[in-house]
């Protein structure tokens, strides 16, 4: 089974889902949600923490649709893959020096060799490394069909289907445990043309709440994302991702922030290449609202190099390349 698989992933958001490591811990405010009790106003962020929690706001955001969205990918894949080679398991050796493997298991309901409602495929990670994703994942995840629509295989023609993916102690990085369940809707509208550049393929992420357990410093820290809702579109022709809809509340704690609750939402449409060699975005703005302060996120082309601009209510300010965002 070949592991180099066609995603509608991006190099912005598949090496990350919540934690990037949250700054040195240096920061003794509390941040975001908190109030000291007795009537104590919530504390505002410093430029530090905002550029943190923005950077946060961001990627947790495309991580909670775009790790999950690579599985389920490669649960499609697999699928043709075995429709093709007629086995229903097989076993992979993963990349680089330290690799761990990777064993795909199908149930075909109805022996059809194509995608039906009940099929299922089982994923087992075993220490995965996928260099290209520059992913580690380890534990088994069930990926479960349903309100399939036409042969989704088929490239030729329009298909539907829905993928239900429970995660129980999955882990990713080798720091980081998702407990949750993710539910996407794929849908690939073909015009029926000779070649399949003009088609599109719609991705809708739907999490009532993830759990997520990392450690950092020895330290133990836990975030909880609800009610998570992503929409979007990849253009062949284009290359383009384009999000109508990214949104979800998220609290926990963090090296950095301390206690954080607050809530995200895509403002202007999120546009990047699918194949940048960065993953800079080429558009989009998220609003990031806390007790204390409301802060907004900009991505913004700058004579070709991309720049992200942070404004809060409180009065701080940040601007940067996206590569400095990025490497927070």
């Amino acid at each position: 089974m070949n592991t180099t698989i066609k995603t509608a992933g991006s190099i912005l958001a598949l090496s990350i889902l919540a934690a990037c490591g949250g700054g040195d811990g240096a920061s003794s405010s509390s941040g975001g949600n908190g109030g000291g009790g007795g009537g104590t106003p919530p504390a505002k962020y410093t430029k530090q923490q905002l550029e943190w929690a923005s950077h946060e706001s961001v990627y947790a955001a495309l991580g909670v649709t775009q790790i999950p969205g690579f599985i389920a990918d490669l649960a499609i894949d697999f699928v043709g893959y075995a429709a093709a080679e007629d086995i229903t398991t097989d076993t992979a050796t993963c990349d680089g020096a330290s690799p761990g493997k990777l064993v795909a298991t199908l149930t075909d309901t109805n022996g059809d060799h194509k995608i039906g409602n009940g099929d299922k495929v089982v994923f087992d990670f075993d220490n995965c490394h996928l260099e290209d994703e520059d992913l580690l994942l380890d534990g088994v995840v069930t990926v479960t069909f349903s309100g399939v629509s036409g042969d989704v295989l088929d490239e030729a023609t329009s298909s539907a289907v829905t993928m239900t993916l429970p995660l129980t102690g999955f882990k990713l990085d080798g720091s980081e445990t998702l407990d949750g369940t993710v539910v996407i809707a794929y849908k690939h509208d073909s015009k029926g043309t000779a070649s399949d550049n003009d088609d599109t393929y719609s991705y809708k992420t739907t999490v009532a709440q993830l759990d997520i357990a990392r450690s950092d410093g020895g330290k133990s820290y836990a975030t909880r994302i609800e009610n998570y809702l992503s929409d979007y579109v990849y253009d062949y022709a284009t290359d383009l991702n384009t999000f109508s809809a990214i949104s979800y509340g998220t609290s926990g704690t963090d090296p950095l922030l301390g206690s954080f609750d607050y809530d995200v939402t895509m403002t202007t449409p999120l546009v990047y290449w699918e194949h940048s060699d960065t993953g800079e975005p080429d558009a989009g703005a998220f609003k990031t609202v806390t007790a204390a302060e409301t802060f907004t996120t900009t991505f913004v082309p700058n004579d070709g190099k991309g720049q992200v601009k942070i404004e809060s209510t409180s009065g701080v300010s940040s601007t940067m390349d996206f590569s400095a965002f990025d490497d927070l």
